[in-house]
């Protein structure tokens, strides 16, 4: 089966806002070996063999199921993290910065080289120890007072958590000096959801900001706010949205906020440890 016929399968199975989810979720669902028995990609639950074109020519491989393993779907995207015990096609190359920290709720670096003061946002989540606000008030002191040319806000494994909080950040930055053509700089990819969508949509419509990178996973006027129900009789878990979340003009029907500087990673990007969206990001306003 090819990729495109395998994908087909499981995206009946993807709970999404836009084709950005089918692109964040079906390479997790495509190694879950009871989900491959479930659409029929597999004759037994427990293995499944893969057929391979490498440089050295095709080859097959069988993978048996490895047992348990944790949930990745919380506000922050683990999925892109090295497990032990597993080959990762990056291994020999090194650390990209985006990440170097991703279970670090919020975190910043200044980039001397093209003067550009580097933000991760994880989570729309508080840091018990350091507030949101007192968090990008530091960070915007730091880029002032090391002379950096542009803010960069990097959202890409940022899923989510509560959008209230949104108000800290976009205050400090509509206020920061940043907030001019060509100085702030957004960087979106494909789980940039939820909350953090309701972020991005909040800053497109107050800020001077340059969205990098991919579109955003979500949109927004949007349904959210899931509540989780357990049927009586199976004891399958659902969740049903419960809210509707208008951050957009009423008659605002996008899919997602597109880019306006397209930066996709590709395979080959990914294995030399080369971040394009980030390269991207530096050169905006030059």
């Amino acid at each position: 089966m090819t990729v495109d016929q395998a994908l087909a399968r499981i995206r009946p199975l993807i709970s999404r806002d836009n084709e950005m989810g089918i692109r964040a979720w079906a390479p997790v669902l495509l190694t879950m070996p009871e989900v491959l028995h479930a659409v029929g990609l597999t004759a037994n639950p427990t293995w499944a063999t893969l057929r391979l074109e490498t440089a050295r020519g095709r080859r097959e491989i069988s993978l048996s199921a490895t047992g348990r393993f944790p949930m990745l779907a919380g506000e922050t995207d683990l999925t892109w993290m090295k497990r032990p015990g597993w080959v990762d096609a990056r291994d020999h190359s090194p650390q990209p910065l985006w990440l170097s920290d991703p279970e670090n709720k919020y975190w910043y670096r200044y980039l001397r080289q093209t003067r550009s003061l580097y933000c991760q946002l994880n989570a729309i989540q508080q840091k018990p120890e350091d507030s949101l606000h007192v968090f990008f008030t530091r960070a915007l002191a730091a880029a002032e007072s090391s002379g950096a040319e542009r803010f960069v806000l990097d959202l890409r494994l940022n899923g989510g958590g509560d959008g209230s909080w949104n108000r800290d950040i976009v205050r400090s930055l509509i206020k920061s000096r940043y907030d001019v053509p060509g100085r702030l700089v957004v960087i979106t990819g494909r789980r940039t959801w939820s909350a953090a969508q309701m972020l991005i949509s909040e800053l497109e419509n107050f800020a001077d900001v340059v969205f990098v990178g991919e579109p955003s996973a979500s949109r927004g006027n949007v349904y959210g706010d899931s509540k989780k129900i357990v049927l009586p009789n199976s004891h399958l878990t659902v969740r049903v949205s419960s809210l509707y979340w208008q951050q957009s003009d009423p008659r605002d029907t996008r899919e997602f906020i597109e880019v306006n500087v397209p930066a996709p990673l590709t395979f080959a990007d990914y294995v030399a440890g080369r971040d394009p969206a980030l390269e991207a990001a530096q050169r905006v306003g030059k």
